[in-house]
């Protein structure tokens, strides 16, 4: 660890994806934002190819493309490949770099979803409209049976109390998947 400009931020409770994301983006002292979950992969030269993007479009968020495998829960192997985002999905945050700005991800507090759209990607593009790809497979959206986007969803294994049992949540949400309803604990227990 004896890079500087990487630091290491803990958190004392788990406050969800909004939160880490948002103190990520309050630490960062660089113009851009760039991603990268525990679980998936940049592949060499991502971060290299994302600027050069940026600097030759000028625009406030790029992505890359990825590789990917929706079907993977126990070591399959079928991987696919997109340029943007794969169908039925929003851009994934590893494929993504954009310039720092006030806009911050929704936190749980406010609303819980497995919709990164609704949590930050269309907020973002509407006050930043420049979007641009990079026409390249870098990095990739590792498939397993505890995505995030999988334990929240309704119609496969998850939905809101899988997802307040496997994180710990004990409070009162509000939560909509991206494939049921919205639950509204928070004015129900109110």
């Amino acid at each position: 660890m004896g890079d500087s400009r990487i630091r290491y931020l803990r958190n004392d409770e788990n406050q969800g994806l909004g939160f880490s994301l948002n103190r990520g983006i309050d630490a960062a002292t660089g113009p851009f934002v760039a991603y990268l979950p525990a679980d998936d992969l940049y592949f060499e030269n991502h971060l290299e190819t994302l600027v050069a993007e940026q600097i030759r479009s000028q625009a406030d968020l790029v992505y890359s493309g990825m590789t990917y495998n929706l079907n993977n829960v126990g070591g399959e192997s079928d991987s696919k490949q997109a340029l943007g985002a794969v169908e039925g999905y929003p851009l994934q945050l590893v494929q993504v770099l954009h310039r720092k700005t006030d806009e911050r991800w929704t936190e749980r507090s406010e609303f819980v979803t497995n919709d990164l759209d609704r949590m930050f990607w269309n907020r973002y593009r509407q006050q930043h409209p420049a979007v641009s790809g990079t026409g390249q497979v870098t990095c990739e959206w590792v498939s397993h049976l505890y995505q995030r986007h999988r334990i929240m969803n309704d119609r496969e294994f998850g939905g809101m109390y899988m997802y307040k049992t496997y994180y710990g949540v004990k409070q009162p949400i509000r939560f909509q998947s991206t494939e049921g309803s919205l639950t509204d604990e928070v004015a129900h227990y109110a």
